[in-house]
């Protein structure tokens, strides 16, 4: 299991500093693996589940197989990862065997150590602490670190802990949070970066020696494992050494351009890299990311470039690294980062998500915005969260398909869904908003295909079709077909009584069956004495057994009861079966059928018998029930429904047929008709209107408006004959519900003064372009006005114009010292 390091081990602190290495050979090594598991869908029976990887099976080129048993195992994904468990984990069998001293008692098998060893790392990269002073530790030795590194320390206690080193002055180290306790001198540290890594090991065993040392021996522990086997991850190996692998040199001179190309009309840009052609190298493996995104693989090849059609605007990396003969790779070489003009932003988001009740399931379907050709996938995802959290990834749906179908729900269940597109080079649209989902919750639905269902399967065929024939055509079928049979009869005149027994068993390359019939039969045969015809009434009763399995895998085991009654020509029966069908490709089905007109349990004893439940001619009649969960498409309750904590004026909800319904604590979204009612507390509502009269003790909120105190002063001088000056006084909000009346007090004077003759002065107050208040005049005075704003939106303004009618400049004035504006609902209430 996943393990933080415990304790930390270098060349500073084992005997003699050396590390022992071993592994095993490649004729050891699995490259696929075999599990067997328990198949729920097939009767739990043993299922194989192959595994592979092929990065190995390429490496080893010979076929070494591990055969695994997952007992208890019932899931094949289960099974897939203690497959790949095993292959990963016997593929990392590195094995590292040292000396220490008295600290060697510390760490325990299955403890996780880190190694830094510079034998192997090509960096001095551990040693011992000389003094720490808080965040201020001192080092035996200058560290190959820089700031940003991590820095392990054994701690007094036997605890290994890691800080992030903040700052390096030779060999004084600072890291940004103090340890949990204060490192003592000579403790081992060890530093980690993300170009080198310590080794993890974890322990297998101690060995005291008689000299006060121990050997301690552990196997290689990648951490990283589990991410890859449980979710597939493509993770880089750690890198535990800058010692140039085998020699092999990194590419070089990596070059990123691009180029436009014309496909149907539209121009298409392209990314390209190219790198230099690198000595030993026989292939090449790169990858690209845009921005800040996920790095995206190329195709493993030997040609020294390649291509990226219909990329996005964004900035562009490329990385590449070498690969020998010998399967040795180099370290990652990278470009210089490129800005690309490509499509601008993100593909869009699939339009017209829509989400469809079926029996049993949901079906999805959306559409395809334009410009989306050069669409991957649709990713879907989905979660049982109201609000919205822990989503799951449901399926990748292949392009163009716009259709996905999620069965095996039950009925009613509810789901949220939203979708994103993915292009061919990795770049995500974003997920739409969330859609509502629920599977189809109506009975008749459902009842109607359980029906068809039954009638259609070999069970249900058997259930409803008559008893077969009279008891000599039985007879002289099975004797017909070998059968064993058993026959018991009494007859007297026209009345007889037969006991028939038919046993079959058939075994041939086709099939093995079984099958057992017993048929009970009473006959009584007489004549109508006014028609002459003979009546024959018969009364029978038929079980019968059958197991079968085909050599296509596909089997059943049935077991029917039926009595049967035919009387006057007319045939009357009741019956169950219990079948369990198995077919290729579908799960297993078993099932419990029962065809009478009436279904009754009883319950009771010592003459004291009643009956609890009971289905009659389709109706279902319950006399206590508790339901966990329940979907009603419509119910008449003949009394009461309350909930389990009703307390009338306190808890719960209590609905009686008188209509008196009570709820404590409700909440209401709609409309509410109500003829009487007593509101304590607050009251919100965010629009509203009443159509008769309201009175009220008191009303706070919108219902009138005052500004007081406002000024006026407004004056220009060297207006032309014909000028006019105009202004704003205030402006009021429209409403649009109803009208505002707006008062106005206060004293207004305006004047012309202009030296000449002329006519067409005017003085005028405007609102939407009518004339409130004014004369045409070269001057004017007034107390206050009156006007009405319509309903509406927006904000009308309270204006004024002056006209210099003089055939000479002039002065225009206009002012009030103090004036006051009063806002309300337009209505009549004086009278």
């Amino acid at each position: 299991m996943p393990r933080d390091v415990d304790y930390n081990f270098t060349n500073a602190n084992v005997v003699n500093g050396l590390f022992t290495y071993s592994s095993s050979n490649t004729k050891t090594r699995y490259s696929s693996a075999l599990v067997s598991w328990s198949d729920p869908d097939n009767a739990y029976a043993d299922a194989m589940e192959p595994v592979f990887e092929q990065a190995l099976v390429n490496r080893y080129k010979v076929f070494n197989q591990l055969e695994l048993t997952a007992i208890g195992c019932t899931r094949q994904s289960e099974a897939n990862r203690k497959g790949r468990w095993g292959i990963l984990t016997n593929n990392s069998d590195r094995v590292v065997t040292f000396s220490v001293g008295l600290d060697g008692d510390i760490p325990q098998p299955g403890y996780i150590i880190a190694v830094a060893d510079e034998n192997l790392s090509g960096r001095i990269t551990g040693g011992r602490v000389s003094s720490a002073s808080g965040r201020v530790i001192s080092l035996d030795r200058v560290p190959s670190a820089k700031p940003g590194d991590r820095m392990q320390v054994n701690l007094p206690t036997g605890i290994s802990q890691s800080r992030t080193i903040q700052a390096i002055n030779g060999n004084v180290v600072t890291v940004s949070t103090a340890y949990s306790e204060t490192p003592e001198a000579e403790c081992v540290w060890v530093v980690e970066s993300d170009e080198l890594f310590a080794q993890q090991y974890r322990i297998t065993s101690t060995a005291e020696n008689d000299d006060g040392t121990f050997t301690i021996t552990g196997v290689l522990h990648d951490p990283d494992k589990f991410a890859r086997i449980d979710t597939g991850a493509q993770i880089d190996q750690r890198p535990i050494s800058v010692i140039p692998p085998g020699n092999q040199s990194a590419p070089a001179n990596i070059q990123i351009s691009s180029f436009s190309v014309v496909e149907q009309t539209i121009s298409v840009q392209t990314m390209r890299a190219t790198w230099d052609a690198t000595p030993n190298a026989i292939a090449y493996e790169a990858q690209w990311r845009r921005n800040d995104g996920n790095w995206v693989n190329v195709p493993r090849s030997s040609t020294t470039s390649f291509e990226v059609p219909g990329i996005y605007a964004g900035r562009y990396l490329v990385r590449v690294r070498a690969i020998n003969a010998a399967e040795i790779s180099s370290g990652w070489g990278y470009s210089q980062e490129a800005t690309l003009t490509g499509k601008v932003g993100n593909p869009p988001k699939p339009i017209g998500l829509a989400a469809t009740a079926i029996n049993w399931g949901i079906s999805l379907n959306w559409g395809f915005p334009a410009n989306t050709s050069d669409t991957l996938k649709t990713e879907i995802q989905y979660t049982p969260n109201e609000d919205k959290s822990n989503p799951i990834l449901l399926s990748d749906v292949p392009y163009p398909q716009a259709t996905y179908t999620q069965l095996g729900l039950r009925p009613g269940q509810i789901f949220w869904y939203r979708a994103q597109l993915v292009d061919k080079t990795g770049n995500e649209s974003g997920y739409t908003d969330w859609v509502r989902g629920m599977s189809n919750d109506q009975a008749n639905d459902y009842l109607g295909e359980i029906a068809d269902d039954l009638l259609n399967a070999e069970d249900g065929r058997r259930l409803t079709e008559q008893i077969g024939g009279s008891v000599e055509a039985i007879l002289q079928t099975a004797l017909a077909n070998n059968a064993g049979i058993q026959h018991q009869y009494a007859q007297l005149g026209a009345v007889r009584a037969d006991v028939l027994i038919v046993t079959t068993t058939i075994a041939n390359t086709q099939q093995a069956l079984a099958d057992l019939t017993t048929t009970v039969q009473a006959t009584n045969s007489s004549v109508d004495s006014l028609t002459g015809k003979v009546q024959t009434n018969t009364a029978a009763l038929e079980q019968k057994m059958t197991s079968v399995f085909n050599n296509d895998g596909s089997g059943s085991a049935i077991y029917s009861m039926k009595a049967g009654v035919n009387m006057g020509g007319n045939y009357y029966d009741a019956g169950m079966s219990i079948a369990v069908i198995a077919e290729q490709g579908k799960p297993v089905l078993t099932r419990i059928a029962f065809n009478a007109n009436q279904l009754v349990l009883m319950s009771g004893s010592n003459g004291n018998y009643y009956s609890p439940w009971a289905v009659v001619n389709g109706d279902v009649f319950i006399n206590s029930a508790f339901i966990q969960t329940a979907s009603i498409d419509f119910a008449k309750i003949s009394d009461t429904l309350q909930s389990t904590n009703f307390v009338s004026g306190q808890t719960g909800w209590n609905l009686p047929k008188s209509g008196k319904v009570e709820f404590n604590d409700v909440i209401v979204r709609g409309t509410v008709y109500a003829t009487d009612g007593h509101f304590r507390g607050t009251v919100d509502a965010t629009d509203g209107n009443f159509a008769g009269t309201v009175y009220a003790a008191k009303l706070v909120g919108d219902l009138a408006d005052f500004s007081i105190a406002r000024t006026l002063n407004a004056r220009e001088t060297g207006v032309p004959s014909g000028g006019v000056v105009t202004g704003t006084l205030f402006s009021v909000a429209q409403d649009p519900g109803f009208a505002r009346k707006v008062s106005v007090s206060g004293s207004f004077i305006a004047s012309i003064t202009a030296s000449g003759a002329g006519t067409g002065s005017y003085i005028r107050i405007m609102v939407l372009g009518a004339v409130v208040a004014g004369a045409d005049a070269k001057t004017w005075s007034s107390e206050g006005f009156t006007f009405m704003v319509p309903a509406g939106t927006g904000n009308v303004p309270v204006t004024f114009a002056i006209n210099n009618g003089v055939n000479a400049p002039g002065t225009v004035t206009i002012s009030s010292a103090s004036y006051n504006v009063f806002v309300s609902r337009n209505a009549s209430v004086i009278s």
